[in-house]
C-alpha cells in the first residue's frame, strides 16, 4: 500500500505533458507484452475473434487497432463479417471541456442545477485531464477485489427483556440468552 502512495504523489507532482509521455511509455511497454497473445497477420486467432466481439461495438475500429496492432482496413473487414457494429457509449467520466453538460430547465417547476451550466477555465480543464492520466496510470493493473455476496444467516430469537419473538441476522447476536429487542435496546432496559 506504501507503494501506491509513493507513485500517487509521485505522479501528481508532475506535468500533464510528463503524465502523457509516461502513459505513452506504459501503453508501449502494454503492447510488447501482448505480443505474444496476438496474430498480426494472416487468419485472425480466436482470442481476437473473441476481443473484437466484445469490444468493437463499445470502442470501435481506432481503439480495436491500437490493442490487436491490425490495421483498419482488416479490423473493419473482420467486423463486418461477424456482423458487428460500432455502436459508442459515451464514457460518463471523460470530461470534454465544451461540452454543454445541461440541458435548459423548465424553472416554473424545477430549480435548475447552476453546477452543471458552469463552464471551467483552462486550468480546472487541465488538472481534470491531469487527474484522468493518473487514473488510467494507477488503474492499469488494477484486479477489482471478490464480493462475498453469500446470503445472511437469519435465525429466530426471543428478546431476553420483553420476551417478543424477532427474526434477525445471525451475526449481529453475540449471546442467546442475553439478546434485546431494538424496543428494549432504544429504552435502555
Amino acid at each position: 500500500m506504501n507503494n501506491l502512495k509513493k507513485l500517487t504523489e509521485i505522479l501528481a507532482k508532475l506535468d500533464t505533458n510528463e503524465l502523457e509521455e509516461l502513459l505513452d511509455i506504459v501503453k508501449e511497454n502494454k503492447n510488447k507484452e501482448d505480443k505474444d497473445i496476438t496474430n498480426r497477420k494472416g487468419k485472425f486467432s480466436m482470442k481476437e475473434v473473441d476481443f473484437l466481439s466484445e469490444y468493437y461495438p463499445k470502442h470501435g475500429t481506432q481503439w480495436c487497432v491500437d490493442h490487436l496492432g491490425r490495421t483498419p482496413e482488416s479490423i473493419l473487414k473482420k467486423a463486418e463479417k461477424l456482423g458487428l457494429s460500432f455502436q459508442p457509449i459515451e464514457d460518463p467520466h471523460i470530461f470534454h471541456p465544451t461540452k454543454i453538460y445541461a440541458e435548459p430547465m423548465d424553472t416554473k417547476t424545477h430549480r435548475p442545477n447552476l453546477f452543471l451550466k458552469h463552464k471551467p477555465t483552462q486550468q480546472e480543464a487541465q488538472e481534470l485531464n491531469k487527474d484522468s492520466l493518473i487514473d488510467k496510470l494507477l488503474s492499469k493493473d488494477l484486479i477489482p477485489t471478490s464480493r462475498d455476496n453469500r446470503p445472511s444467516n437469519m435465525i429466530s430469537i426471543k428478546c431476553s427483556i420483553c420476551n417478543t419473538q424477532e427474526t434477525v441476522n445471525g451475526k449481529i447476536v453475540g449471546s442467546v440468552e442475553r439478546f434485546r429487542c431494538n424496543k428494549c435496546m432504544v429504552k435502555g432496559r
